[in-house]
């Protein structure tokens, strides 16, 4: 049995939507922060409406794919 002190893990996953309706407001920040290759953070200071709508309506069980990687292990 190993004891690891601190492991961190990025987890990423791909989830597609289709035919969905959103709210005007809310595709003008989606389709900017597209525009700019922007990575939403959990804070969603940048497009705070995007990014609750992000948070409300994506979930991890929807994922096609799934990625892991180990940040730190030690």
């Amino acid at each position: 049995m190993k004891k690891i002190n601190d492991l961190t893990i990025e987890v990423k996953y791909t989830v597609g939507l289709c035919n969905i309706e959103i709210p005007d407001n809310i595709y003008k920040e989606l389709n900017s922060a597209f525009n700019e290759g922007f990575e939403f953070d959990t804070m969603g200071q940048k497009y705070p409406l995007a990014a609750e709508w992000i948070r409300d309506n994506i979930r991890e069980g929807d994922c096609l794919e799934h990625y892991s990687e180990i940040i730190d292990l030690y």
